[in-house]
């Protein structure tokens, strides 16, 4: 019998790009980001890559309103990546940022009604990269009409056809799409259903891992593996958070999200687990709200090309690439992440948010994120 739980699951749909504007309050993946608050804008600095410098890309967010709180009566958190591979360190949240936004139901943007098809774009708000859709203080010198987060975004649109049409009134304000982008997909969000199986005791597993080992099929599989390989599949065979990630996601193999607001994440290692998270800037405890899980699908449909690539998924135990092809087989294809670089890749990122909600006005309230890999 299928049980409910208090988590809900997000999954990907190809949907048309009006209804993932900010007027519609999309949860989604991929594309210019759908702004909740219109400005002030979380400036270009501070979706800076620490390392490189360069723009973090947007990634996902998620629209995540509090019914009990009436200034979060509209809210969302918003996920941005570096979009270079050196960038990517294992363990390593360096690359990443995450913020959220809330607005109560009379604000400065959006009526207190409910949202129509009809219902048009706001059209108050800061200036926005052509580009990707970040505040853009920058602007085209020659027609300034084009906003730009930064000079290496503007070179871009020049490149791409602005030079054309730089002195064409009627050319539209942004960049439809570009390999600087994710490709959009809205996320639609279910609540997790499975089929809980009875758990062996530890004295079944034992007699059923002796009766193995004396068996003659594990004379024949174990004939020529040297003691280290028996000690590290010994230790892979005890690794029981992969294996309780690995049966909690088979119920339903094509999540990409997990939401849990208050609660855990479902973690795929024993390895770094989430730790020490700081506290808000108001000085409340941050609690975790979701977890992503994407690269999943950077294995499923390019393992050839990862294997190649990146010695960190050469390491990795056989076990776990299978699942990594069960889980997730779509959204690989989906986000093109070939275009990434194979060395972006990570188990499973955990958003934490504040407790409290802090509530600075239309500010965008900076939060945090833990990524984990896989264990070796």
């Amino acid at each position: 019998m299928a049980e409910k739980s208090h988590v809900d699951l997000g999954f990907v749909e190809k949907s048309d790009p009006e209804n993932l504007t900010c007027q519609h309050f999309p949860s989604k993946i991929g594309g210019k980001p759908a702004w909740l608050s219109l400005a002030p804008l979380p400036s270009p600095n501070q979706l800076q890559c620490p390392k490189c410098s360069g723009i973090c890309i947007f990634l996902l967010q998620v629209y995540a309103p509090v019914e009990d709180d009436s200034n979060a009566f509209h809210r969302t958190v918003f996920v941005f990546l570096c979009k270079n591979p050196n960038c990517h360190q294992p363990n390593s949240n360096a690359p990443f940022c995450v913020v959220r936004s809330q607005l109560p139901r009379d604000n400065d943007f959006y009526s207190p009604d409910p949202p129509t098809p009809a219902t048009p774009i706001p059209s108050k708000g800061d200036n926005l990269c052509a580009v990707c859709g970040i505040a853009g203080p920058k602007c085209c010198a020659k027609c300034h009409s084009r906003s730009y987060c930064s000079k290496e975004h503007q070179v871009i649109d020049w490149k791409n056809g602005h030079k054309q049409n730089c002195s064409n009134s009627e050319e539209d304000g942004s960049t439809k799409r570009s390999q600087v982008l994710f490709p959009e997909y809205e996320l639609l969000i279910e609540e997790e259903e499975f089929q809980k199986k009875e758990e062996k005791s530890e004295s079944e597993k034992k007699e059923e891992l002796s009766s193995f080992l004396t068996s003659d099929k594990a004379s024949s599989l174990l004939q020529d593996c040297t003691p280290e390989e028996l000690e590290k599949m010994s230790n892979q065979s005890e690794d029981r958070t992969f294996s309780k990630f690995r049966k909690r996601v088979e119920h339903a193999p094509d999540q990409v999200l997990r939401y849990d607001r208050e609660g855990s994440p479902l973690l795929v290692a024993n390895d770094n687990k989430p730790g020490n998270i700081p506290q808000c800037t108001c000085g409340a405890k941050r609690q975790f709200e979701f977890q992503a899980r994407l690269p999943f699908n950077y294995v499923a449909l390019h393992s050839s090309y990862n294997l190649k690539r990146s010695p960190a998924l050469l390491n990795r135990p056989q076990k776990m690439l299978t699942v990594c092809v069960k889980v997730m087989p779509q959204l690989l294809s989906h986000l093109g992440v070939d275009q990434v670089g194979a060395s972006i890749d990570w188990g499973t990122l955990c958003v934490y948010t504040c407790s409290k909600n802090c509530y600075q006005g239309n500010q965008y309230q900076q939060e945090y994120l833990w990524k984990q890999d896989y264990s070796k």
